[in-house]
């Protein structure tokens, strides 16, 4: 199986626009940061601003992309510098929004 990026999260990391989509039960809402392919599967590291967690809000998220479902790609933007990465991430991604 080819591991590709998802064109649609490709496209919000680089436009910075907010994301909705519902992973594991949870709708979300998120700034996409980083995508790729991390322990043989592509991921995305996004930063939730809302939505439902079993954390508090807003926080990292890593997800598997083949576990989100409804993915939407918002009009409304984020500030590309906005949260730092945690210093604890490795970005051991294959491809990755730069």
């Amino acid at each position: 199986m080819l591991l590709q990026p998802h064109p649609l999260l490709w496209t919000a990391i680089e436009n910075t626009r907010i994301i909705r989509f519902v992973y594991h039960g949870k709708d979300r809402i998120a700034e996409p940061h980083d995508h790729g392919i991390l322990n043989g599967s592509v991921q995305l590291l996004s930063w939730q601003v809302a939505g439902r967690s079993t954390r508090r809000l807003p926080n990292w998220l890593l997800t598997k992309v083949d576990e989100m479902i409804d993915l939407v790609c918002r009009i409304r933007s984020f500030r590309a510098d906005g949260p730092r990465l945690p210093a604890n991430t490795s970005n051991g991604m294959c491809y990755s929004s730069g």
